[in-house]
């Protein structure tokens, strides 16, 4: 409740200054319906704080999508590095704590997002899995489907790896065609 109250409190202040909007950035947060939840409440009651309605606010999901896993491995390797540097890990990624402490370990910053970068390794399906929207079109879909329906205004996409305008095309034409009208 109190951590809800600070969240709260920063997006009035957020809101005072006179932004318009707020980033969700799910890579580093526990990538589940219910905490994202959380968030999009901690926003609403900044909004309430301020004496502002939500149709006044963007809320973006920012997520790294691919219908392959080894698009997001490094990324997600500069992901669990990062992690690291947080007191507590949410737990969903509890299970994950010695990964994610060897892709801290490992990282070579020389080869930062490289889709090439030995640290990848460091990373399996199942982390990279979790802090990204991999899978089928189907499974990408449906996973942008719950997520979305939290109450996110808009999508932010960010595409790692190669072939990043391919990728676009099968994106949009396999995934966003099924959950954008």
């Amino acid at each position: 409740e109190l951590l809800h109250r600070v969240r709260a409190v920063g997006v009035h202040k957020q809101i005072e200054a006179g932004m318009g909007a707020i980033l969700l950035h799910v890579g580093l947060r526990q990538f589940d319906r219910p905490h994202l939840f959380g968030d999009v409440g901690w926003i609403e009651a900044g909004l309430n704080m301020a004496g502002r309605g939500r149709a006044d606010f963007d809320v973006a999901l920012m997520a790294t999508m691919s219908t392959q896993v080894d698009d997001v491995r490094s990324w997600a390797s500069t992901q669990a590095r990062l992690l690291t540097h947080f007191k507590e890990l949410p737990e969903s990624l509890v299970r994950f704590r010695d990964e994610i402490s060897r892709s801290a370990d490992s990282y070579d910053y020389t080869e930062h997002l490289s889709t090439r970068a030995e640290h990848s390794s460091a990373v399996s399906d199942d982390l990279a899995r979790v802090l990204a929207v991999v899978g089928t079109p189907d499974e990408c879909a449906a996973r942008l489907r719950g997520l979305t329906s939290i109450g996110v205004d808009s999508l932010i996409l960010p595409l790692a790896g190669r072939n990043r305008a391919e990728r676009w095309r099968r994106i949009r034409a396999e995934i966003l065609s099924q959950i954008m009208v």
